[in-house]
């Protein structure tokens, strides 16, 4: 479970940033919405396979947090630069 938690941190620090970069920035779209939603459940779903002891599945839900936070980050990005 400690394994789980320090893991999300560092996976809610990334989230977090960009999600406060978005707000001040006045970025909100479909894009940006997915992104977090697709970020939580996998965030979600991968804990679950973490305690359970599911590499190969936990690491697909690991990669589906990635590509929430890079959705949002393609809407980030671009406004801020």
């Amino acid at each position: 479970m400690k394994r789980t938690v320090a893991n999300h941190i560092e996976g809610l620090v990334l989230f977090a940033s960009l999600v406060l970069i978005a707000l001040l920035a006045g970025i909100s779209s479909s894009i940006t919405q997915t992104g977090a939603m697709v970020f939580v459940a996998a965030r979600i779903a991968f804990a679950v396979f973490y305690i359970l002891g599911i590499p190969v599945v936990r690491s697909v839900f690991w990669g589906g947090s990635v590509l929430g936070l890079l959705m949002i980050a393609s809407a980030v990005i671009p406004a801020v630069i």
